[in-house]
């Protein structure tokens, strides 16, 4: 996707829980993912991106396996996305 000039360039910190913390070493989100932290339950990544919707969407491909910590903006987005799929299914 290509991103519109107003969006800017932002430091993303994701939270990658059980099996996605080994697969984001293998298969990582964007070229600028590099680890900021390992513990025995979670690996937080980071990402130097244009949050655009193709990243969002990345992110929302892992399900719970995700959560993003930083920044709040792009945290909100993601916590969106998630809460509409999820109103669709108690609305239908």
């Amino acid at each position: 996707m290509i991103p519109s000039d107003d969006v800017k360039p932002v430091d993303v910190i994701v939270r990658a829980k059980g099996d996605a913390r080994f697969y984001l070493q293998n298969v990582p989100l964007h070229k600028s993912q590099h680890l900021v932290k390992e513990e025995s339950e979670y690996s937080d990544f980071s990402y130097h991106v244009k949050p655009t919707n193709d990243f969002i969407g990345a992110i929302l491909q892992q399900g719970d396996r995700l959560l993003v910590i930083a920044p709040e903006g792009v945290r909100c987005k993601v916590r969106d996305r998630h809460k509409d799929a999820y109103m669709q299914y108690l609305e239908s």
